[in-house]
This record gives C-alpha cells, sequence and structure tokens, in this order.
C-alpha cells in the first residue's frame, strides 16, 4: 500500500458524489491527499456549473468518463471513488484497479455475486485494493461497542438482532433510473432497501460479531 498523501479521483458530481467532494477538503486539510481529477459527464456541467467552476478554480482535472480520465492520468493517481449507479460498479472498478489504481465503491458492492466475484478476482490480479463504503461502520459508537465486546464487558455473545424501519418514499426511486430495479440493460441492480440501505445493518452485525478487533 502507498503512504500519504494520496492522490485522489472522484467518478461523478451528483448525487453520493458530493459528499465525497465534501469530504475531500477535509480529507485535503488532514494531510491525507489532495483531489486531482474528476470524471464529469456534460449533464454534470448543466446541473452543477458552480462545481464545475470550483474545481477548475482548485486545479482538479476533468474529464468526460473513466476511461479518458484514466488514459490521460495514467501513474498520477492512487485511489479512485466510485459512487456511481450499481450497475457500473463491477465495470469501473475493474477497469480502474487494471489501471494500477485503489478503488471505493458504495455499498453494495455490485448486483450479482458474479460480478463481486471479477471485482476480487481483479483485485488479487493487479495487488490493487478494493474497499465498499459502509460509512456506519466508521462510528464512533460502534468502535466503541466493538469494542467492548471483545473485551467481555456483555458477556459471551450468542446472537445480534436488528429491527428495520427504513421506508422509502417514491422521490427515492425517482432520483435516477436504477433505483429500485431489478437490472439496468442486461447487468443486475436488485435494488432495494433491505439490499441497499439496510445492509449497512448487516455489515455492522458481522462486524460486531466477530471477536477479532478489527474485522
Amino acid at each position: 500500500m502507498i503512504a500519504a498523501p494520496y492522490r485522489f479521483a472522484i467518478v461523478g458530481i451528483g448525487g453520493f458524489a458530493s459528499t465525497y467532494l465534501n469530504q475531500m477538503t477535509r480529507l485535503a486539510g488532514d494531510g491525507y491527499g489532495s483531489h486531482v481529477a474528476n470524471v464529469a459527464i456534460p449533464r454534470d456541467h448543466e446541473l452543477h456549473p458552480e462545481v464545475i467552476a470550483d474545481l477548475r478554480e482548485q486545479g482538479v482535472a476533468l474529464f468526460p468518463s473513466l476511461d479518458k480520465m484514466l488514459a490521460a492520468m495514467r501513474g498520477a493517481i492512487d485511489v479512485v471513488a466510485i459512487p456511481t449507479g450499481i450497475h457500473l460498479h463491477q465495470t469501473m472498478a475493474v477497469v480502474a484497479m487494471e489501471a494500477g489504481c485503489h478503488v471505493i465503491v458504495e455499498k453494495p458492492a455490485a448486483g450479482s455475486v458474479q460480478d463481486v466475484d471479477e471485482m476480487r478476482a481483479a483485485s488479487m490480479r493487479t495487488g490493487r485494493l478494493c474497499a465498499v463504503g459502509f460509512q456506519h461502520l466508521y462510528q464512533p459508537e460502534f468502535a466503541r461497542l466493538k469494542e467492548w465486546i471483545c473485551e467481555g464487558r456483555f458477556g459471551e455473545l450468542h446472537s445480534i438482532r436488528c429491527f428495520g424501519t427504513w421506508p422509502r418514499q417514491p422521490s427515492y426511486y425517482a432520483r435516477n433510473k436504477w433505483a429500485g430495479m431489478l437490472a439496468v440493460d442486461d447487468t443486475w441492480v436488485l435494488d432495494s432497501p433491505h439490499n441497499n440501505a439496510l445492509s449497512h445493518a448487516l455489515n455492522c452485525m458481522l462486524f460486531l460479531a466477530s471477536k477479532e478487533p478489527k474485522t
């Protein structure tokens, strides 16, 4: 693994990509790295002109596609963040890893086990990391609870249960073309509150159930 500071690139401007854009300021301020490149399709330029102007002022290189960014910036990007639609994760992650970049995608990793297997194979083949963003896992309260469980403060752990109530309004499914879809063209999406939002709960339960402090 390379050492900080890292050179970051982000795919996208709107949606959850805006969270990554906002966090880049904090990462740069803490000395973890710099935002060197960003994919911004023509629609991004229409919908987010202020963001585009700000990125240009910062000296961030803008590209209309991931392929063009990776070709132009080969060797100049360490980490590519891919907060895109589920159906794009596998293809984009594999391409980025094969270009020598570490990758972070948002949960769920992909829409099918087969796509996840291909991402894992690419990681093993290239030696690049492919992380999946489960931000709930990194909240201080989960770290503290994990520490207490490993210390045995609650006694022996026999089971963990989760009660989920996370309703989705029609606007949730109207926000893009893949939300709530089984597939986009020939690529599985399998999006639903259980497979997407509530996967945080499953991930956290698995983390807390392990006796290893970091896994």
